[in-house]
């Protein structure tokens, strides 16, 4: 698939709109910076569907709100922070609130001041590891991740096997 491109950069750093694309048409991402080459207000990115993938606002470089759907156009998480590690994809310091969805639109985890457990469900192949992780992706399965916060800290996160995913995406949380 061919990837387009366009965006203003000043010693090597993007600078105000920088804009991708799936070929000529379909919007891949389109993300604001500020004149330090920082990540500064509106980031949208979007599925090769079309579907919208996130929704995003930084501040000085780090994500503090948004929603990352999956490719369905379902919210997969929301969130509030004071600083999002979007590089990692972990929230690590300030944390607020969050909530996670399964791709079906079921609540699955929710954290208020900065305290709580989410799991945290992939949402495409290549955020995954391991072949098998990603033909099982492709396939329909997701990978799952439990994730514990305590005062906006994650301290603990557990990788829940395949058949505890499925059971997951099943059943819901009880």
């Amino acid at each position: 698939m061919e990837r387009v491109s366009s965006g203003v950069y000043r010693n090597g750093k993007p600078i105000g709109l920088s804009r991708e694309w799936y070929g000529k048409d379909r919007p891949k991402q389109f993300t604001h910076y500020d004149d330090q080459g920082n990540e500064e207000g509106l980031m949208q990115q979007w599925w090769p569907n079309g579907n919208l993938k996130a929704d995003m606002i930084a501040k000085a470089g780090q994500y503090t709100e948004g929603t990352e759907f999956f490719p369905t156009g379902k919210p997969r998480l929301v969130f509030k922070s004071k600083a999002f590690l979007h590089r990692t994809r972990s929230f690590r310091e300030g944390h607020i609130y969050g909530k996670t969805f399964l791709p079906d639109g079921r609540v699955i985890g929710e954290m208020k001041n900065g305290t709580g457990e989410m799991y945290m469900i992939s949402a495409q192949p290549d955020s995954l590891e391991s072949e098998s992780d990603k033909l099982h992706c492709a396939k329909g399965y997701y990978a799952a991740f439990l994730e514990s916060y305590q005062d906006g800290e994650l301290f603990k996160v557990r990788r829940l096997d395949t058949a505890q995913s499925a059971k997951l995406l099943r059943e819901g949380v009880r």
